[in-house]
């Protein structure tokens, strides 16, 4: 569940246990990052995996034994939310109240295991790295990457479930940028105008338009929309994820506080988005995008091998 760095977490999670324990790897990624097929943007080498629910040789998910036998008979309709026991976390079948999730260190004699759960990191880098977007959106990708000005910076801001100080990032960047071309990406349409006002001698391009307004997440309001919406929502994360990772500087801002629940500010953590994580781990090795890419991949900003990642964060108060 969650964004798109959570739920490649997730699903590597889960094909680190299938690769031990010898088992098939299916992704129903309707209530995802991808919000719909993961077959329909990304490809995997090897055939121990399923990556499309309608997949001819899909087995009957709702006929077998499976963990937790709560869900048994209705896998495939089965609704996550998040465990709203004091102190809970996770995310628990909405009907029973069940973890949906099973002992990750240990075999199981159930024929099918189901976890469904959010949570990011940098477990995403090792997936990514086995991964290849299909050659239709890799194609779409590459086509934008190439009308952007050669050796572009680029920054990134989600300010939708989770804030951005964007005083922070203007103050930060402003004279690094100065007369040059900054790809800007974010989930929030407000960050634009607000950004040009802030940088007026930069050359801000913006190369994909938020599918939603208002404070919710791209994904999470993306779920509750048409094929065709959810579609623009997951392609315009590519793209933008592609975009950022080709840049030859890359400005990735810790995040302000998450305002979903309580307004818990972490700024001193130096948290970042698992977004621009993903991001800068691509940024920091081109030959990753570019594998990433497959054959749209070829050529692509050739001369450049690496990128360079400027974390920006909050300056420290002075003494009181």
């Amino acid at each position: 569940m969650s964004g798109l760095n959570d739920t490649l977490n997730q699903i590597e999670i889960c094909r680190t246990y299938a690769e031990r324990f010898g088992r098939i790897l299916i992704v129903d990624g309707r209530q995802s990052g991808t919000l719909g097929d993961f077959g329909d943007y990304f490809e995997m080498d090897g055939d121990g995996h399923i990556f499309k629910m309608t997949d001819a040789t899909m087995p009957d998910l709702d006929a077998v034994d499976c963990y937790p036998p709560e869900v048994r008979g209705r896998v495939r309709s089965v609704k996550g939310r998040l465990n709203p026991a004091p102190g809970g976390s996770g995310v628990v079948d909405a009907e029973t109240g069940v973890m949906l999730s099973f002992p990750l260190t240990q075999d199981r004699p159930e024929t099918l295991l189901l976890h469904q759960q959010w949570g990011g990191g940098t477990r995403s880098f090792d997936l990514i790295d086995r991964l290849t977007i299909v050659p239709e959106v890799a194609a779409r990708v590459r086509r934008r990457i190439s009308r952007l000005p050669v050796g572009y910076s680029a920054l990134h801001i989600r300010n939708t479930d989770y804030t951005t100080d964007i005083g922070m990032v203007l103050a930060a960047i402003r004279d690094k940028v100065a007369g040059q071309d900054l790809v800007l990406c974010s989930d929030d349409t407000s960050v634009f105008p607000a950004m040009r006002a802030g940088l007026p001698d930069t050359r801000i391009h913006q190369i994909t338009v938020p599918v939603f307004d208002g404070g919710r997440a791209q994904h999470s309001r993306g779920r509750f929309a048409g094929a065709i919406v959810r579609r623009r929502v997951v392609v315009g994360s590519i793209v933008d994820l592609c975009a950022l990772a080709a840049a030859k500087t890359l400005y990735v801002p810790v995040l302000q506080s998450k305002i979903i629940g309580a307004n818990v500010d972490f700024t001193g953590q130096n948290r970042l988005s698992g977004f621009s994580m993903l991001a800068a781990y691509l940024c920091e090795d081109k030959d990753r995008l570019r594998r990433l890419l497959g054959d749209s991949g070829i050529g692509l900003r050739p001369r450049m091998k690496t990128g360079k990642v400027e974390v920006i964060v909050a300056p420290q108060a002075g003494p009181v």
